[in-house]
């Protein structure tokens, strides 16, 4: 796993923390070390550990995103029973 830098945890500033989260996901995610599933829930560990979003916001925000792409069109809704 990728050691977490002192100076960016002590940093102040929430954009750094972030785009250390996107840093460790996008290098994980290229290189394959990690399944890509866990590799895409790395950020709902490492964005409320940072404090950079709550929890509860951050799967709030999964779920729209998720649920979205799960919509049936009306018109095709009858063709799938």
């Amino acid at each position: 796993m990728i050691v977490i830098n002192r100076s960016i945890l002590s940093h102040q500033f929430q954009e750094a923390k972030a785009g250390y989260t996107l840093l460790v996901v996008a290098i994980y995610w290229l290189t394959e070390s990690l399944p890509l599933g866990i590799t895409a829930l790395i950020p709902f560990v490492m964005l409320p550990l940072f404090g950079i979003v709550r929890s509860k916001t951050l799967c709030m925000n999964y779920m729209k995103v998720g649920m979205t792409g799960m919509k049936v069109p009306s018109k095709n809704r009858n063709k799938l029973k």
